[in-house]
C-alpha cells in the first residue's frame, strides 16, 4: 500500500462514500504499522460534488482532456506572441471543447446514477477554463484528485488551495521524533533507565501524534467548509450571471413585442377611423335616398 495508489483509488469514488473508505485505508495502514502512511492518508480531504465530477471526467475521458490540455499550452503560446487571428480561432476551438465535455459530464453522471446539476457542471466547466489558462491548474486537473473546483480570473495563479495533491501539506507544528534502536537492533539489553526513558519518549511521541491528527482533523474540516462555501458562492454568482443574461434577452424580446404591438394597435386605430369615416358617408348616403324615395312617393 502506498499513498499514490490510495489517492487513486480514492479520488474515483463518490464524496458520499469517500470518508469511510479514507478511514478504513488510514486504518489498514495503522494496523501495518506505518503511522506515517496512515496520517497521510487522513488527510486527504474530500471532493466536493463538482470536483468529483471534474474526476470522473478525467479518468473516464483521458483523450478528450489531453486534448484540452493541449489546446491550453497553443493558447498560452498564442498569447505571448500576441497572435489576434490565432487565438480567435483556439477561443471558438475552446468553447466547443468545453461545452462538449460538459455535456459528456452530465452523460457520465446520469451513467453512474448521479445526476449533474446545472450548478456542477458550470464548476467543472470552470475548473476546464482554469486548466487552458494555468499550467498548474493543468497538471491538477489531469491528476484526477481535484478536492474542490478551479477557477481562474485572468490575474496570477490559480488559489493553490484549491489545487488536488496526493501528498498532504505539511503541518507547521512538529511531531516528535520516535527513539533511535540501539546499534544491535534490539532493546533487550538496555539497561532500565533507558527502558523508562525510551518509555516516555514513546508516550511523547504517541500524544504528539495524537494531537497532529486532531489538528489535522479540524483543519481538513474547516478546509473542506470554506472550499465548498467558496465553489458555491462562485458557482451562485456564474448561475445568476447567467440568468440575468437570460432575463434580460427576455426583456429585450418583449421590449421588441410590445412596440410592434403599439405600432399595430396604431395602425389598427387609423384603419377603424377610416371605416367609420366610410360608414358615416354610406349612412348619410341611405338617408338621403330613403328621402328622395319618399319625396317620389307622396
Amino acid at each position: 500500500m502506498d499513498l499514490e495508489t490510495v489517492a487513486d483509488e480514492l479520488y474515483a469514488l463518490n464524496p458520499a462514500e469517500f470518508t469511510s473508505a479514507r478511514d478504513a485505508r488510514a486504518s489498514d495502514a495503522k494496523q501495518a504499522g506505518d503511522r506515517g502512511l496512515a496520517a497521510s492518508i487522513k488527510s486527504l480531504r474530500r471532493p466536493t460534488k463538482s470536483a468529483w465530477l471534474v474526476n470522473v471526467l478525467v479518468r473516464q475521458r483521458r483523450e478528450q482532456i489531453g486534448e484540452l490540455l493541449d489546446l491550453g499550452e497553443t493558447m498560452r503560446e498564442a498569447q505571448q506572441q500576441l497572435a489576434g487571428e490565432e487565438l480567435r480561432k483556439l477561443s471558438r476551438r475552446r468553447h466547443e471543447i468545453v461545452s462538449a465535455l460538459g455535456q459528456q459530464a452530465r452523460d457520465l453522471a446520469r451513467e453512474s446514477s448521479r445526476p449533474a446539476t446545472d450548478e456542477m457542471v458550470l464548476e467543472l466547466e470552470a475548473t476546464l477554463e482554469a486548466a487552458l489558462a494555468d499550467p498548474a491548474a493543468s497538471d491538477a486537473l489531469r491528476s484526477g484528485r481535484l478536492t474542490s473546483a478551479l477557477s481562474y480570473s485572468g490575474f496570477g495563479s490559480v488559489d493553490p488551495g484549491a489545487l488536488a495533491s496526493a501528498a498532504p501539506r505539511k503541518s507547521s507544528r512538529q511531531v516528535a521524533k520516535p527513539p533511535r534502536r540501539p546499534a544491535g537492533g534490539t532493546y533487550e539489553n538496555e539497561s532500565p533507565e533507558a527502558r523508562e526513558r525510551r518509555g516516555a519518549e514513546i508516550a511523547s511521541a504517541e500524544k504528539a501524534l495524537r494531537e497532529a491528527e486532531k489538528y489535522a482533523s479540524a483543519a481538513r474540516q474547516d478546509a473542506e467548509q470554506m472550499g465548498s462555501r467558496a465553489a458555491k458562492a462562485d458557482a451562485d454568482a456564474r448561475l445568476l450571471s447567467r440568468q440575468l443574461a437570460n432575463l434580460e434577452a427576455k426583456l429585450s424580446q418583449l421590449s421588441d413585442t410590445a412596440a410592434e404591438a403599439v405600432a399595430a394597435a396604431h395602425e389598427a386605430r387609423r384603419a377603424c377611423d377610416a371605416y367609420e369615416h366610410t360608414l358615416a358617408t354610406a349612412e348619410a348616403s341611405v338617408a338621403a335616398a330613403k328621402e328622395a324615395l319618399d319625396h317620389l312617393e307622396r
